[in-house]
């Protein structure tokens, strides 16, 4: 549905469609609260679960992509307990050199000194951790949990409005 409006390419002798068209909902839509109201994902509904409640077809999850500047869906989207796990336990391995250190998701990936984010690699680490008051250690799990918590509130164009916002990007690719 939402490829079917790019302009066609010729590769090597091969009609493709041309992916690499950039397209945007315009600002005036975004970032306008008649257009869209906020939706709280529930753990497990994907961008397409989301997109059938809301449209009646699941086809329209480049809306709430698009919406939600979503440029990865499966890591910029909510992630469950479970996904989450399996995501720190890829990005921080446990050492083999080193079999008592904490990795995956109890991996050490900053702290939040008095209410400020610091990474664990901060040069000015040591003299914050010294002065601060309020120290909390942020593995990465907690870190990747509350970035998935951020994203469950989404933007959802009002369904009344999906005729106009087609219609834009439909001018977009006569261009």
């Amino acid at each position: 549905m939402f490829f079917s409006q790019f302009p066609k390419i010729d590769y090597k002798g091969y009609i493709l469609t041309n992916i690499t068209k950039r397209v945007a909902i315009p600002d005036y839509i975004k970032n306008n609260l008649d257009y869209y109201y906020l939706y709280q994902v529930k753990e497990g509904e994907t961008i397409e679960h989301v997109a059938y409640k809301i449209y009646g077809d699941p086809e329209y999850n480049w809306v709430i992509i698009l919406m939600n500047d979503i440029v990865d869906p499966f890591y910029d989207w909510v992630l469950s307990s479970e996904e989450i796990k399996r995501l720190c336990q890829t990005l921080y391995p446990q050492d083999p050199n080193n079999p008592n250190a904490a990795w995956g998701e109890n991996f050490i990936v900053g702290y939040k000194v008095d209410g400020t984010f610091y990474d664990k690699d901060y040069a000015d680490l040591p003299t914050i951790l010294q002065t601060g008051h309020n120290i909390i250690v942020i593995t990465a799990f907690d870190y990747f949990s509350e970035q998935s918590q951020k994203r469950s509130r989404i933007k959802v164009l009002k369904p009344e409005y999906l005729p106009l916002l087609e219609d834009a990007l439909a001018n977009i690719f006569k261009e």
